[in-house]
């Protein structure tokens, strides 16, 4: 199964309205862009209108059916396993995490709350009414596209995080981890999103320093307070986290595993492996094929 970092078209008409609909779309079989394993920064909401399709979030498949809405977390791998003969069709929202800065939300900054995996909501939403009928209205105002039509979205989607963040959060750390990364995650966000972009190439912590335009001691502190983990420890753990994805979910040969993930070689990737997992990834293929 082909892994896609981004996408490959620009995923919004303006910068300034970070908000797309695409209607009507059903999964293809046959078209290799839909299939194919997939993450980016934007959230992603489906919402089904008819068929059935399995969804497969990081390691969780989802079986969908009418209704129902499947909401894909910034940088969670996704991608469809099986269509069947009646595939699901659905509408399609893309929403950029610019919407979520401070300074939209006075002060409140839930794009990095978003993008830090600080707090990520429940992928499936099934049964909820008020959830469900916030995103009829913001897809009807984006195919009807009246007069003020844009403003009305904005209003619209901060009422459906509102109502996301208040019955739908999947994980939340505590409050006082949670403000005392916010705290510094400003400063280490260039080498988050470098190593999250980049993390299949050689990645040094000096370079990850000068990003932050950081000494490499303050920087190394710095990002230690923010994730708990040293810069290298966070790197190997976002390349393990990727080869987890593939080792559960695809046939691709463990070395192939290991060059997608960004190891130098198989031998080196089954060490770190099996020193963060306590098995061997062949231990783990063996028990998915079963």
């Amino acid at each position: 199964m082909e892994t896609k970092k981004m996408h490959d078209r620009p995923v919004f008409e303006r910068s300034d309205f970070q908000i797309a609909h695409y209607r009507g779309k059903r999964f293809n079989p046959d078209d290799l862009a839909m299939v194919s394993r997939t993450w980016h920064e934007e959230i992603e909401i489906k919402y089904f209108t008819e068929g059935s399709s399995t969804v497969l979030v990081d390691t969780e498949p989802i079986v969908t059916q009418p209704d129902d809405i499947i909401l894909i977390n910034p940088y969670e791998f996704h991608s469809t396993l099986d269509v069947g003969e009646n595939s699901g069709k659905y509408n399609l929202l893309m929403i950029g995490m610019d919407l979520f800065s401070s300074k939209n939300l006075d002060n409140f900054d839930m794009k990095h709350l978003l993008l830090g995996r600080r707090i990520r909501f429940n992928n499936l939403i099934r049964g909820n009414s008020r959830i469900k009928q916030v995103v009829l209205n913001i897809i009807e105002e984006l195919t009807e596209k009246d007069s003020s039509y844009e403003l009305v979205v904005r209003g619209l989607v901060l009422e459906l995080f509102a109502l996301l963040l208040r019955s739908e959060v999947k994980d939340v750390v505590s409050e006082e981890y949670m403000n005392d990364n916010i705290r510094f995650y400003d400063s280490i966000e260039p080498a988050i999103e470098h190593i999250r972009t980049c993390y299949d190439q050689e990645i040094t912590v000096d370079e990850l320093a000068n990003f932050c335009k950081m000494s490499k001691y303050h920087f190394c502190r710095i990002f230690k307070r923010a994730t708990g983990m040293t810069a290298i420890q966070y790197l190997t753990e976002y390349k393990l986290s990727i080869a987890d994805v593939l080792l559960g979910n695809s046939d691709t040969s463990i070395s192939e595993i290991a060059h997608i993930a960004g190891f130098d070689d198989e031998s080196y990737f089954s060490r770190c492996y099996k020193k963060s997992r306590g098995v061997s990834p062949k231990t783990v293929r063996a028990k998915n094929t079963k």
